[in-house]
């Protein structure tokens, strides 16, 4: 028997000190992030990657091909990473497009293979893409480079799809990479993710089972 295996009733208390200091480190990532975004010459010298600026860089297209920018009246968007064969995504797209409508909230879907397969079921006027650039082009207007692309994946550590990231465009920041597990648990977290706040519910065990139902069931929890 492995002696190294954690019982039961001390893998809950394990967890929730990890999910503690992790959020604690996070918090103070994010900190950091937001007082060197107040300064662009700082970023520039330290070398550090700017997460928003390369959100704000992306170029978006609408279900019709057509160009859709961020506007200036735009304060939340959900950052929305899939793939072409991600059943999971495929799942829960329609759960992700009617929360979208319900709230009139931006989704930016991210292809994460740079297929444009993976933006099936995905539609409305609340839904953009990314466009990929693909082999040599003009300039940078014919689409997002598949560098640029992947240096966000990194510097957003996208290891599971799908997965909803949540970006306050007033404030500049990251407010979340939780957005998808926010969403089965709070009915509204609009107003949090305005004021820069995650959204999440004080018990992070609840939270944390949740997540574990929506990665079994794709988004749908009520198919157990």
């Amino acid at each position: 028997m492995d002696s190294r295996r954690v019982s039961p009733v001390a893998a809950p208390v394990r967890w929730t000190r990890a999910m503690r200091a992790a959020r604690r480190t996070k918090e103070k990532r994010r900190k950091g992030e937001l007082a060197s975004s107040s300064s662009s010459s700082s970023a520039r010298a330290s070398g550090s990657f700017d997460v928003m600026r390369a959100v704000r860089a992306l170029r978006l297209v609408d279900e019709r091909d057509a160009p859709r920018a961020f506007g200036e009246a735009e304060d939340v968007a959900l950052l929305y990473f899939t793939s072409k064969d991600c059943g999971a995504c495929k799942r829960f797209a329609p759960t992700l497009m009617a929360f979208a409508k319900a709230h009139d909230v931006r989704v930016v879907a991210i292809a994460c293979d740079a297929s444009s397969t993976a933006y099936a079921g995905l539609d409305g006027s609340n839904f953009t893409r990314v466009r990929v650039r693909e082999g040599a082009v003009a300039s940078e207007e014919d689409g997002t480079s598949v560098v640029a692309l992947n240096a966000l994946l990194r510097a957003l550590s996208i290891r599971f799809l799908p997965t909803v990231v949540v970006v306050n465009l007033k404030l500049d920041v990251v407010v979340t990479d939780w957005g998808r597990t926010v969403m089965s648990l709070n009915s509204n977290p609009l107003p949090a993710w305005r004021r820069g706040e995650s959204g999440l519910i004080p018990n992070p065990m609840r939270a944390f089972m949740k997540g574990i139902e929506q990665c079994a069931y794709g988004g749908d929890s009520s198919a157990a």
